[in-house]
Order: structure tokens, then sequence, then C-alpha cells
């Protein structure tokens, strides 16, 4: 299980994940779903070490862990210039030394492995970064907005994908914006709003998440529109 408790972070003054406390099931898919600027991707690079946070603490299985035990998908990854899909997916390693079949993982994402990335439309490049993602066979895997830029084809191979990687016992973590994909594929989905985990919803609960979410981001627009109207 991975443990977040009392867990602060943000960017210099700024405090953007505010006392968050959140416990993660092994061989679970977990959404993470918000307004923008709730702190969903402060919380991913939290967890994945790219942001110290400001004070708390961050367990897997009670016992402090090592980022190399976390995989992130940023949501907009970064490339190396001049370089092939295939010589990208070689920067990323198994700790384990599993072999990875990349010719194979490139036909079911349908990507050009062996043209430069230069060249890749905004979805293949997603496409490549995920792939990456899993080759590094991590035990904590962090995709943020996954599903932006991907076809209706290959949004169904993601998530086909992720729940056979949870069989494994691996925690993934999808933030998204996309409502029913989450529904569709997530055991558990936390609602973050104002730094904090403010409910957790499962399997059966699709109406009150829409309940609770919506009625959030009608009072956010209501009073937007209000300021805008004077």
């Amino acid at each position: 299980m991975l443990t977040l408790r009392n867990l602060n972070a943000g960017y210099g003054k700024l405090t953007v994940i505010r006392n968050l406390d959140l416990s993660l099931e092994k061989g679970m898919i977990h959404g993470l779903i918000g307004l923008n600027g709730s702190g969903k991707s402060t919380l991913l690079k939290c967890i994945s070490g790219i942001l110290s946070p400001q004070n708390g603490e961050m367990l897997l299985d009670e016992m402090s862990f090592n980022v190399k035990h976390v995989g992130l998908l940023e949501t907009e990854p970064y490339f190396y210039n001049g370089i092939t899909g295939r010589e990208f997916l070689n920067l990323f390693k198994d700790p384990d030394g599993k072999i990875f079949m990349a010719d194979e993982w490139g036909s079911l994402f349908n990507i050009p492995l062996d043209k430069l990335i230069d060249g890749y439309s905004t979805g293949m490049k997603k496409k490549l970064a995920i792939t990456g993602v899993i080759k590094t066979n991590r035990k904590i895997i962090l995709l943020d907005e996954p599903f932006n830029g991907l076809d209706l084809e290959s949004s169904r191979v993601l998530s086909t994908i992720l729940p056979q990687l949870v069989t494994e016992g691996k925690i993934i973590i999808i933030s998204s914006h996309i409502l029913d994909t989450l529904k569709g594929i997530c055991s558990k989905i936390h609602y973050l709003n104002d730094g904090k985990i403010q409910r957790t919803f499962t399997p059966g609960d699709e109406n009150e998440i829409e309940s609770v979410i919506f009625h959030e981001l009608d009072q956010h627009l209501s009073k937007r529109i209000k300021s805008l109207i004077k």
C-alpha cells in the first residue's frame, strides 16, 4: 500500500497540496479527479520525486520508498531531438531485467519506432511516452492525463492494458478530466479539491460522483461568470 500522510507541497510560498491523507492499495487502478488547478499534477510530481514535499511522509508498505519504484507519465512528455522512437525506448530500463518486446508494443500502439520522433503527431508521442513508462516495470505507475491526444482505438488499447498491469500487484494512479474513462477502469476515484482528497468513490457511486463534482464545478463557474457580467 502507498500511504500519504499529512502531505504538503507547492511552489515557493504557494502551497497547493494541504495536509493531504491518502491510502492507495496495490493491485488497483486509482483515479484522481478535480478541477484545473486543484493540485492533481502537483501531487503526482510529489509522489514521483520531481517535487519535494514541504512536509509530511510517503510510505510504501509502511516503509520509505525510493523514487526508482515510480514511473511517471507527464501531461506533456519531453523528447530529445533527433532520435527515433526505438532509441527513446532504449533509454528506459527495467530494474528486474524483464524482456520488453518493443516491436510488439510498437505494433499494438501503431508507433513507427524507427522514424524520428520529431515527425510524430501529438497522439503518437503520447503513445510512445506511455510505452516507455510501461517498459520501466515500476511498482507505482503515475499517468497524468494519459488519454489526452489519443484516438479512440488507442484509448481502448490503453484501457485494456492497465487492468492487466495491476494483476502484477502494481499501483496505478490516473489523473484525468475525462470522468467516464475513469469510471470505466478505476477501482476507486479520489476527488481532489482545495489541496485535499475530499471524497473517495467506489464502483456503484457513479451518480454521486457526478453530483458532487459537477456541483462544485457549477459553483465555480457561477462565481466567475457573475464577476464578468457585473
